[in-house]
C-alpha cells in the first residue's frame, strides 16, 4: 500500500469516526506508530483534519468528508467479502432497500441481474450503477440532494419511504454500542430508522472498525436488528452479548 492510499483509507476512518488515535491506525495498517504520525501531520497540514493528543480528529466541516466515489474503494476486499454474505439472504422477486453506504454499492455488483428483484435506494450512484448492469425495477427515494453522499435525504425522502415495504433492508451505520446503532448524520439517522420499520428483514453492513463507537445521532436499538454482516470475528463479548440478543452475525 502507497501513503497516498493509506491516507486516504485514513481519512474514510476519520470521516467515519470524526476522530481516531495513533495507536489503533497502526495496527490497522500494519505499520509504525512514527508512521501513522506523519501521515495524520501531513493531513492537517492539507486543513484535513485537527492533530490531538494521541491522534487526529475531522475538521468540523463537511467539505472536508471524502465523497462516495473515493469511499467506495477503500478497504474494497473487506466490502466486497461483506457484500457477498448479503446477496446469499436475497432472494428471487425481493424488494430490497440498500442506503447510501459504500457497502451496499458494492451487494448491487454481486446481485445476479437475471434475480428479478426490485431495488429500492436513496442513493444515485447506487441505482446509476444499478441501471448500468441492466437491473430493470429500480425506485428512488428522492428529496434533498446531497452532492457528497451522492444522495437524497430530509424530510421528503422519509415521507416517500413511509408509502413502501421492503422484505430486506440492508443499512450501515457510524456507530455500534451495546445499546444502539448510531450515525453522525441526523437526516442520514432519521432515514434509516424509517427505512428499518418497513423492512420484514433488518441487516446491519458495518465492518469491525464502527463496533464499540457511539456518534452522535441514535438510529434505533441494537436489539431491534436480525443480522449483523461484518468483516472480522468480533471479540468473545460482542458475540456474547448479540446472542444474548437474538442477532445472528456472520464474517
Amino acid at each position: 500500500m502507497t501513503p497516498k492510499d493509506r491516507q486516504e483509507k485514513i481519512m474514510e476512518l476519520i470521516s467515519t469516526h470524526l476522530e481516531v488515535n495513533v495507536l489503533d491506525l497502526s495496527e490497522i495498517f500494519n505499520v509504525t506508530d512514527e508512521t501513522i504520525r506523519r501521515d495524520l501531520n501531513l493531513l492537517e497540514k492539507e486543513n484535513k483534519v485537527i492533530r490531538t493528543h494521541g491522534g487526529a480528529k475531522l475538521i468540523s466541516n463537511r467539505k472536508n468528508e471524502v465523497p462516495i466515489e473515493i469511499r467506495k474503494d477503500i478497504f474494497k476486499e473487506n466490502k466486497d467479502s461483506m457484500a457477498k454474505i448479503c446477496v446469499k439472504y436475497i432472494n428471487n422477486d425481493d424488494v430490497v432497500f440498500l442506503d447510501a453506504s459504500t457497502t451496499a454499492y458494492h451487494i448491487v455488483t454481486f446481485i445476479p441481474v437475471d434475480s428479478n428483484i426490485t431495488i429500492v435506494s436513496n442513493s444515485l450512484a447506487i441505482l446509476n450503477y444499478a441501471s448500468s448492469l441492466n437491473f430493470k425495477k429500480l425506485i428512488m427515494l428522492g428529496g434533498k440532494f446531497d452532492v457528497l453522499t451522492n444522495s437524497f435525504i430530509g424530510n421528503t425522502t422519509i415521507e416517500q419511504a413511509d408509502r413502501l415495504y421492503f422484505d430486506k433492508a440492508f443499512i450501515s451505520c457510524r456507530g455500534i454500542n451495546f445499546d444502539a446503532i448510531t450515525d453522525a448524520n441526523i437526516e442520514q439517522a432519521d432515514l434509516r430508522s424509517k427505512i428499518l420499520s418497513q423492512a420484514s428483514k433488518l441487516f446491519l453492513v458495518a465492518d469491525h472498525t464502527k463496533f464499540n463507537i457511539t456518534s452522535m445521532y441514535k438510529i434505533r436499538n441494537l436489539k431491534e436488528i436480525d443480522h449483523i454482516i461484518t468483516d472480522k470475528c468480533p471479540i468473545s463479548k460482542w458475540k456474547n452479548h448479540l446472542e444474548k440478543l437474538n442477532i445472528d452475525i456472520e464474517f
